[in-house]
């Protein structure tokens, strides 16, 4: 697999706009569906008053930054907003709590459970995700299950999808019941490979089940959203994650690394709001 690989090392750290740039030169080529290019489906409210709470100036989440301007001042607030969260945590501050929450349950909604065509999951470290895709398979919401992921841009190592395929069959999972896109390198990367290897086997699903940690499932929406065509349903599932987790729901605001790749959800939604809205991909 010929992917690109980050110099750095964890999803926790800064990005430049050159290495976002080499990275979508990487990823799979598809067009946006264009009536939605400028149509903002997040709402960044929650992380703008995330930085006003903790008195950080740089907000990279205003509408009429430009994506350099969202990179430069994203990059500034994740200076000190992990340092900064944390020691406000143990002043035990419940209406500081109260919006953390807040913040966990918008980037973690799930949708109501219906009959779909396809169990969409998300590669991962960990087999979360491809536990809960399985067990929706059990309990018959899709006949068919779509792994899609190849390895981080931090590391290489056997593609995640071929990892998630292995423990879906030996736990039940027949094999011509699963379809896998082992290739793709990030979130955007995910949807626009799967969909494209979809057209080529002229498979046209009109009802998606996604499946993600819960973090990141706002951003998994949001690109799927963004490419495929009208009138096609997604519902939102959260893989499944151990309590003690630190980046578990109750436990992602106790570390400057769990704090940061909270923070990195909104950031890297409103670069892609940014490079959809410029016309970079």
């Amino acid at each position: 697999m010929n992917g690109y690989i980050s110099k750095r090392t964890n999803a926790s750290q800064s990005i430049d706009f050159e290495e976002i740039k080499t990275i979508i030169s990487f990823e799979d080529k598809r067009p946006i569906i264009e009536e939605k290019r400028k149509i903002e489906l997040v709402d960044y409210s929650l992380a703008s008053k995330w930085l006003k709470e903790l008195g950080i100036n740089n907000d990279p989440f205003s509408s009429n930054l430009d994506v350099e301007s969202v990179i430069r001042e994203g990059n500034l607030s994740k200076e000190t907003i992990g340092r900064i969260t944390v020691k406000r945590i143990r002043t035990k501050d419940s209406r500081f709590m109260s919006l953390l929450n807040q913040i966990s349950e918008y980037l973690g909604h799930e949708d109501k459970l219906e009959q779909s065509d396809f169990i969409f999951v998300f590669g991962g470290k960990n087999l979360g995700r491809i536990k809960k895709a399985v067990q929706l398979w059990k309990d018959r919401y899709a006949p068919k299950i779509w792994i899609s992921g190849g390895h981080p841009i931090y590391q290489v190592y056997e593609p995640e999808a071929l990892t998630f395929r292995k423990w879906a069959v030996d736990n039940g999972v027949p094999e011509n019941c699963i379809y896998i896109e082992p290739n793709s390198l990030t979130i955007a990367d995910n949807i626009k490979r799967s969909l494209n290897l979809m057209d080529e086997l002229r498979i046209h699903p009109h009802k998606l089940i996604l499946v993600m940690s819960w973090y990141a499932q706002k951003r998994a929406w949001m690109m799927a959203e963004k490419y495929l065509p009208a009138g096609s349903s997604l519902i939102n599932k959260n893989g499944e994650m151990n309590y003690g987790d630190q980046l578990s729901k109750t436990k992602w605001f106790e570390t400057e690394y769990g704090v940061n790749i909270i923070f990195n959800e909104f950031f890297k939604m409103r670069i892609n709001d940014s490079l959809l809205k410029e016309k970079l991909v």
